[in-house]
């Protein structure tokens, strides 16, 4: 059986249907009479779909659309907003009247996150702000430039705090087709693939455009090229989840084995992963992330009893390689090699790759 997946827009009137448009440009983020219509038109869902407007137009209910067409006063004021956003994309800026035309190529300006806005979560802290307002100045002053950055399907966690107080993390995947992000595609309207060399490891790379004002944004897009720690036992730091302490698997007792042993590196043996893991049920964990860290730790407030061993679950928040993932097998159980005299701590995952 066949099923075939199929996106639902909202239907716009005719009168407001520039909002689609204005959406789609992270211009809005910085141009305060656009987002007052946004907030305009339902306050309370602007909040829910984290000041997302894309997100906010597919679930706005028609006769919320329908009402907004037939206000003359909003109408009114997104003709003139959408004729300063027009303006905006056409007229001649600093580096145009400096320079002129000079055809010089474009300026390639390369970050790991960009932090541009609340609705578009691929950044966490300091670099992503700075990037961001690069993009959104060299936009105003006409600089050409192209960005380059990474797509991170999780971004960073939203979080509550529970009855007792404490904090409570969850990981949402973002949903690209309701962001303001667009599938690259070929000339043959086909999504647009290109593949790079990573340590002699071919990696197929999807391509997501943002429109920040003038400034194309280029976000790649690695999903299921998860390299296997069992397969290439090189370093590997490929997966953007941020790391979170959650239940605790056994510890693992210290050995040594004698073939591991003289090629330097530390053989691993759980034989059930589940034991001790309170609310997961057998076959539940597909994978097993292997960290390691420095031997320093933050609290995160869960008390977890004190393993002897080198091995065991760590909330550790700090710095970290990720070795890679290993799978788990049907028994539960699961095995690997890693350097000697290493730290590690691990983290299990679903069939998904997401953390339990």
């Amino acid at each position: 059986m066949r099923v075939k997946q199929f996106l639902v827009l909202p239907k716009l009137p005719e009168r407001i249907s520039a909002l689609q448009q204005l959406a789609r440009n992270l211009w809005y983020c910085w141009h305060w009479d656009l987002v007052k219509l946004f907030i305009r038109l339902d306050s309370e869902m602007w909040e829910a779909c984290y000041q997302n407007p894309v997100e906010m137009l597919s679930r706005l209910p028609q006769r919320t659309l329908q009402k907004a067409a037939e206000d003359d006063g909003f109408v009114a004021n997104l003709h003139r907003v959408f004729r300063d956003y027009q303006n905006y994309l056409t007229r001649k800026r600093w580096f145009q009247k400096k320079y002129g035309d000079v055809g010089v190529h474009p300026v390639a300006y390369l970050s790991l996150e960009y932090g541009l806005d609340t609705g578009l979560p691929v950044y966490s802290g300091g670099l992503g702000v700075l990037s961001g307002d690069t993009l959104k100045s060299a936009s105003d002053l006409g600089l050409p430039m192209v960005a380059v950055g990474l797509l991170y399907r999780y971004g960073y966690f939203r979080q509550s705090l529970s009855s007792d107080g404490w904090q409570q993390e969850r990981y949402e995947e973002n949903d690209w087709y309701h962001m303001p992000v667009q599938l690259v595609k070929d000339k043959d309207d086909h999504p647009l693939r290109i593949s790079a060399t990573i340590d002699r490891t071919p990696v197929q790379i999807q391509v997501w455009k943002v429109s920040v004002g003038l400034i194309p944004l280029y976000l790649l897009d690695t999903k299921g090229n998860h390299r296997l720690v069992h397969k290439d036992d090189k370093l590997s730091c490929w997966h953007p989840t941020p790391l979170v302490g959650r239940k605790v698997p056994p510890e693992i007792a210290p050995t040594s084995h004698p073939a591991s042993a003289k090629r330097g590196k530390a053989l691993c043996f759980l034989s059930d992963i589940t034991l001790g893991m309170q609310g997961v049920k057998p076959g539940q964990v597909k994978w097993l992330r292997i960290n390691e860290s420095i031997p320093r730790y933050w609290s995160t407030g869960r008390r977890w009893r004190t393993s002897l061993s080198s091995a065991g679950w760590k909330a550790a928040l700090w710095p970290r390689v990720q070795w890679g993932v290993v799978p788990v097998e049907k028994d539960g159980s699961a095995y690997f090699e890693v350097p000697a005299d290493r730290s590690i701590f691990l983290q299990a995952l679903d069939e998904n790759f997401r953390e339990i």
